[in-house]
């Protein structure tokens, strides 16, 4: 007798606490934007979609159809017109980052299977910079040190004059102070248990630091790629929409911001109203409805008595 079919396991468990975003491009793009846009795929590795074949008409409200399914946290849109732009979105409920890319190289084609170590250099205290710092560090999840103890790869947010310089290095530790012919003394290691021989060398340089704390180790960070120029030109409360926090050409006053915000108050007033008329409306159309129906019901019964008293008549 056959045997009977064993189900295999089909679902993913999703971890709410980590953050996956999405890298887009939004309508038509060129070659090297679609390039980008690989690139920073791999960056955001693990936790983002590498394969994801979007179309050019896809709207933002497609990705924030399929958000909280997914478990999506970010949402990093690129765009091209006279320049190439870049929106960093938070779901469900915003706020929107908009960033203009003034410079950009690609990198080659790596896979990462651990979230890169993000550090932040040179960012103000306004209120612009708060919001930002937290936009940038939230799209990456923290290392737990005793999960991993060394950190293969490093993102680099560097601010200077306005422009954030967005770098990508990968980090190898190394033994100072020993030369090339102490090394092949050394001999060959056994490799069987080590996916890879940078896993070997971590692992040797954190054995050596822990047995003897005097030995110096250096540290080495190697440019992978890609490279950015960002401006940051805008900040909206909301999902690309809503009140503007900061833009970079505009400046307001206090009164003119005051202004804005009862502006905002008034719309969103007016769209409440306009749901609740428009009920209101429906229910004095089912009353009226109703009321028709009711004179109707007493005219035919009207008719009716008319009739009997007319035949009593007669």
């Amino acid at each position: 007798m056959g045997h009977g079919r064993r189900k295999k396991r089909t679902h993913i468990v999703v971890d709410e606490q980590v953050p996956r975003s999405l890298v887009v491009k939004s309508g038509h793009v060129g070659r090297t934007v679609a390039a980008l846009v690989q690139n920073v795929r791999q960056v955001m590795e693990p936790y983002t979609a590498v394969r994801l074949r979007e179309r050019p008409s896809n709207k933002i409200k497609d990705y924030q159809a399929v958000s909280n399914q997914l478990g999506l946290t970010h949402l990093l849109l690129f765009s091209q017109t006279t320049t190439t732009n870049l929106r960093i979105v938070r779901f469900p409920r915003g706020p929107t980052l908009y960033f203009r890319v003034e410079k950009y190289s690609l990198a080659k084609e790596q896979t990462f299977l651990t979230p890169p170590l993000v550090l932040l250099n040179n960012f103000g205290s306004s209120n612009e910079f708060k919001l930002m710092t937290a936009m940038l560090q939230n799209m990456f999840p923290a290392i737990n040190p005793s999960t991993m103890p060394v950190a293969r790869r490093v993102v680099l947010f560097n601010y200077h004059d306005g422009v954030i310089d967005f770098r990508h290095y990968a980090i190898k530790v190394k033994p100072a102070g020993v030369t090339k012919g102490v090394k092949r003394v050394k001999g060959l290691p056994f490799l069987g248990k080590y996916d890879d021989i940078s896993d070997y060398v971590l692992q040797e340089a954190i054995e050596s630091d822990a047995e003897d704390h005097h030995e110096q180790q250096a540290v080495r960070l190697t440019e992978l790629g890609p490279r950015m120029e960002l401006r940051l030109v805008k900040i909206e409360d909301g999902l690309c929409d809503g009140k503007v926090l900061y833009h970079s050409h505009i400046r307001k006053t206090p009164k003119e911001i005051e202004v804005q915000d009862q502006q905002h108050q008034k719309t969103a007033k007016s769209k409440g109203f306009s749901n609740e008329s428009s009920d209101g409306d429906s229910e004095s159309e089912d009353v009226s409805n109703s009321s028709d129906n009711e004179s109707e019901d007493d005219s035919d019964d009207s008719d009716a008595a008319r009739s009997k008293s007319a035949k009593r008549f007669k």
